[in-house]
Order: C-alpha cells, then structure tokens, then sequence
C-alpha cells in the first residue's frame, strides 16, 4: 500500500502523492501537507448520500477531515461501530480510481492489495522475439522490429468516386505483436506488460507469410492493413507491385 499521502484540507481530499503535482497551481496548495499511511483504529464518520462518509480523524497534533468514497455499507458491515465511530485498523487504498478507506483484512481490502501489487510489478523492458506476453487480458507474440506501409488514406468515399483521389505512403518500422486470439498485428512502441507467459523458437518470416493478405486488384485502390504490407526484408507478393506504382510516395487514383 502507499506508505504516504497527499492532504488537500480546502478540498477534503485524500490523494495519493504521485498524483499531487495536479494540485500545484491552485492557491490552496501551499495548506496541503503529505501524512503517512499508517493504521487508523478509529475514524469518527457520517453518510453522505449513501454513496459516500465524511471522516474525522487524528494524526499526531493534525485533525484530518475528508471525504472517502468509500461505500457505507463497508463500515456497517465490516466494523464495530459506538455513536458514529467506527473501530478499524483502517488504511488509504486505491480500489477503482482515487484513494478511499478500507478496512484492514477485509475482501475490498484484498483487492485494492492486488491492484497496488500489479501497479508496481516492475515492468518488463526487454522483450525476446518469440516470446508470449499477457497484456490487457490477451496474449501477444512479440515479432520483433518489423516493417509496415502506411497509407494516408484509409478508404475512399462514395462521393470520391467520380474524381481523382491522391494518397501518400510511408515506410514505417516498429515493434510488432502479434494478438494470439484474433490474428492480428500491432505497432506497440512502449506497452506496459509486466508478464512473460513463455517462449517459442519462431521464424518470424513464416509466421508473417502465413498471415499476410494479398490484394486483389493493383490498379486501384486499396485499403492497406498491416496484415498487407507486413515484411522483415523485403516484401513480397502483388501487394509489392501496388506499392512500387506510388512515385515519390504519392499516387493518384482515378475517379471511377
């Protein structure tokens, strides 16, 4: 858990202290005062609105009077309670989005344990070409540095289709990963993964001949995905004659 905190008195507010630079240039700033994290055994508290508790409590000589997010029904359900004070130990934790005041050994205690665990699992850097990563859920293959084309244009609209529509394109080089689910590549320069599943020896050709698409017509235009243009070295199949028909990285397509 965090072992300090950020007080806001003007705005009785609890925030953690990576997050205080935000308060920086408000005139109330200079009043704030960083607090240790550390067991409260009892906070004397009111409902506001059923959703929220106003908490009243004493650190050393600092009364400290905020507004927890906290759900009411956490401390009834979970504390022994004497004329609107309510006995813990209790500590700041982050469960969804900003601090609120849990009680110690409780579920919602547990949970916003492990989301300040997986906050600061120390994140992977260096990432080896074959190896299989959980991130935001799914599992990625990292392929390594790879090339794209990026086309200005995505598609061309109906009423394009009587004119003439000029596209511009661009070589682009890139980390690639590979969505084991869906198939599907993506440039991600910085992801923050913190965990490697496993790792496979992997011909990254292979794998990007196998999904590579091929177009259908080179004369016109078309849609360029990454699956499309995806390439080591160098590029191959019909999509490299579409390519090689832009001249100085412009090519216009006639209205049809």
């Amino acid at each position: 858990m965090e072992k300090k905190l950020f007080y806001i008195p003007a705005r009785k507010r609890i925030v953690s202290l990576e997050n205080s630079h935000k308060y920086k240039l408000y005139s109330f700033y200079k009043e704030c005062i960083e607090i240790p994290n550390d067991p409260i055994m009892n906070i004397e508290f009111t409902v506001n609105d059923s959703q929220y508790i106003t908490v009243q409590y004493k650190i050393g000589n600092t009364v400290v009077n905020v507004v927890s997010k906290t759900d009411p029904n956490h401390i009834i359900k979970n504390c022994s309670i004497d004329d609107g004070t309510a006995y813990g130990p209790f500590l700041w934790a982050k469960v969804t989005n900003g601090m609120e005041l849990v009680k110690v050994g409780t579920d919602l205690f547990r949970k916003a344990q492990k989301k300040y665990e997986d906050e600061h699992r120390k994140r992977i850097r260096k990432f080896i070409v074959g190896g299989i990563y959980k991130w935001r859920g799914s599992e990625y293959q990292y392929l390594g540095i790879c090339k794209y084309y990026r086309q200005s244009i995505n598609s061309i609209s109906m009423h394009q289709y009587n004119r003439d529509t000029t596209a511009t394109i661009e070589l682009c080089e890139s980390p690639i990963w590979l969505n084991l689910k869906y198939n599907n590549f993506h440039p991600f320069k910085c992801p923050r993964i913190y965990e490697q599943l496993s790792k496979e020896e992997l011909d990254v050709n292979a794998v990007l001949s196998k999904h590579r698409v091929n177009i259908d017509n080179t004369d016109r235009y078309q849609h360029l995905s990454i699956a499309k243009t995806i390439h080591v070295k160098e590029l191959t199949g019909n999509i490299k004659e579409y390519i090689d028909k832009f001249t100085n990285g412009k090519r216009t397509f006639k209205g049809y």
